[in-house]
């Protein structure tokens, strides 16, 4: 190979390398966008996350305060049954005193029904006597 091959080879192989020397900084140049985008994407994850936890917090807190509702719900409702089941009670004792009370009058009648008897033979009986 002559001299001239040789720089003629020598200038092939330096534009070879030069090109994959640009080659691969456009390479570099590309990973480092997508090393960028890939932390924005991961800041945006993250915040979802956060955001995510958030929701679940409320979530759970709204949760516990259905469960606390219901279970107010339920003493009141047994709460409910209770004077409900008291009010029967009442109502059933009202029957029976009014029931008793209405003996009492009855026998109250008779009483003084026996009594403006005896009153009126007694005016008669004092009639008879004039």
């Amino acid at each position: 190979m002559s001299v001239e091959e040789g720089a003629e080879v020598s200038n092939e192989a330096l534009v070879a390398l030069e090109k994959i020397v640009a080659a691969v900084e456009q390479s570099k140049a590309e990973i480092e966008k997508i090393s960028g985008a890939t932390e924005e994407q991961l800041g945006a994850v993250q915040r979802l996350a956060e955001s995510l936890s958030e929701v679940a917090a409320a979530a759970e807190q709204a949760a516990a305060g259905t469960q606390e509702a219901s279970a107010a719900v339920e003493e009141q409702t047994a709460s409910m049954q209770e004077m409900s089941a008291s009010a029967q009670i009442l109502r059933d004792k009202a029957m029976e005193l009014g029931n008793i009370v209405d003996g009492f009058k009855i026998e109250k009648e008779s009483v003084g029904a026996s009594n403006q008897e005896r009153t009126s033979n007694e005016e008669i009986s004092e009639a008879s006597s004039l």
